[in-house]
């Protein structure tokens, strides 16, 4: 692991500070952000855009990472931190860029289960973790249209255990991601693709004792939809 970078795939709350998330598991994270940001170049948090597929997930009002992704959807990880083009607007420290997965000739996929009500009830905190991925290439197509589509789900009862469980500091999680591919010809390849993430969570504070009626729960969506074409030009090729 990279000192200064909290892990964090689906997202959970980080402890405050100039430690980002890039991919891990349920954490302490800021309040008021999914990504505190990470620091490049001597930059500040806020200087660093964050992509998916090429299209930006920063958070526009507080900066940093907007959203995160089921890590299952990630297949590549792309940092850059100096000569970027123009294109790449408000970055001015740094970029990350998920490059999400893909389908494959042959149907595949994966399921992830974890819990933690095998420690028994004084570390029981109800969190339980699902992970679903299925990809392959549509039948009748001849290989030529490929899909990708992950789940994760995510529950808990105390997202930021300490000595004792709070009450009230539950939290829910739902993320999908689905990636479609056609091959035109070798060099002409069309992509389509998109997420939806929500997450809700409690978050007790002492000062609520006598006042639970009216206490403050988050909610947090985030979705994007994609089309794109990619063109592999040779010598030979005039626009």
């Amino acid at each position: 692991r990279t000192p200064g970078v909290v892990f964090d795939p689906i997202g959970g709350p980080i402890n405050s500070g100039t430690q980002g998330t890039v991919i891990g598991n349920e954490g302490d994270r800021v309040t008021d952000s999914a990504n505190p940001g990470i620091t490049l170049r001597g930059g500040r948090p806020q200087e660093v855009v964050y992509m998916v597929d090429g299209l930006s997930i920063t958070d526009p009002i507080l900066a940093g990472q907007a959203t995160n992704l089921n890590h299952f959807t990630i297949s590549e990880v792309q940092l850059i931190t100096s000569g970027f083009n123009a294109e790449y607007g408000n970055a001015l420290s740094g970029i990350v860029n998920y490059v999400t997965q893909e389908g494959g000739a042959k149907f595949a996929g994966r399921y992830q289960y974890s819990t933690d009500q095998l420690l028994g009830k004084d570390y029981d905190l109800g969190t339980n973790e699902h992970f679903l991925t299925l990809g392959g290439s549509m039948p009748g197509t001849n290989s030529k249209l490929n899909y990708y589509l992950s789940g994760n789900l995510y529950l808990t009862n105390d997202w930021g255990p300490r000595l004792h469980k709070l009450p009230h500091h539950d939290q829910q999680t739902y993320r999908t991601q689905g990636k479609l591919v056609y091959k035109f010809t070798p060099s002409v390849t069309m992509r389509a693709g998109g997420f939806y993430n929500r997450r809700q969570y409690e978050r007790y504070d002492h000062s609520w004792l006598y006042n639970l009626n009216s206490f403050d729960v988050t909610l947090e969506k985030a979705n994007q939809i994609w089309l794109g074409l990619t063109h592999n030009v040779s010598k030979s090729t005039f626009y």
